[in-house]
């Protein structure tokens, strides 16, 4: 399975984990809250991320990769295959075929690519619960969001967050399947131009392009 198909699964390890008694949900939306404020206050994220996606339990692939985030806007690469999304079009390119896909994306699947998507995910349609868990020899916050409509397109979602509102593992279910994404580093210093954010055709010349608008 191609990497960038597996951040589309997303999801993170169950390591070291002593679950306490649930939160109430005011408690919870507050830690939310306070998580996506220091993203979305951060003018560019940059991190580094380990992914892997599973068949039900059954691991079927794994990788690494990188994010850039600007607003709306991201690059994500994993080797083999880099994504650029400008906040209206998406790039995507796979190296072993040259071969790029120009596309619109639809809402899931900009959920499902961004790592960072469940910002504004938690706000409408979903309930939360909250445990406080040992991740990495460190006492975090699990939270959980379980999708309120039986037909969502993406029913759970399990970030774990540290003290200081930093999501340091998701963990996404689609249909039966599980994906989890660790973040490894994560650093808000940098300053990304815009055009990181479009397909940079001059350094890709013998790239095919599929337009799929």
């Amino acid at each position: 399975m191609k990497l960038i198909k597996i951040i589309s699964l997303a999801l993170v390890a169950f390591t070291l984990c002593l679950p306490t008694m649930a939160q109430k949900s005011s408690d919870v939306k507050k830690i939310l809250d306070a998580t996506a404020k220091k993203i979305n206050s951060a003018k560019c994220i940059e991190a580094s991320f380990k992914m892997t996606s599973f068949a039900g339990t059954t691991e079927q692939g794994s990788g690494t990769g990188t994010i850039q985030l600007k607003g709306k806007k991201y690059k994500i690469n994993t080797g083999d295959q880099t994504s650029w999304f400008d906040g209206k079009t998406l790039w995507s390119y796979s190296s072993d075929i040259e071969e790029v896909n120009v596309s619109i994306p639809t809402r899931k699947e900009l959920q499902t690519m961004n790592p960072y998507a469940f910002v504004g995910l938690y706000k409408n349609g979903y309930k939360y619960t909250m445990k406080k868990e040992m991740y990495n020899g460190k006492e975090m916050y699990d939270v959980k969001l379980v999708a309120e409509k039986a037909n969502s397109d993406i029913p759970e979602v399990i970030i774990t967050i540290t003290k200081d509102y930093r999501p340091v593992c998701i963990r996404m279910r689609i249909g039966k399947n599980w994906s989890r994404i660790s973040i490894t580093k994560f650093n808000t210093t940098k300053n990304f131009s815009d055009s990181m954010f479009t397909f940079p055709a001059s350094e890709y010349p013998d790239a095919e392009i599929i337009d799929m608008r």
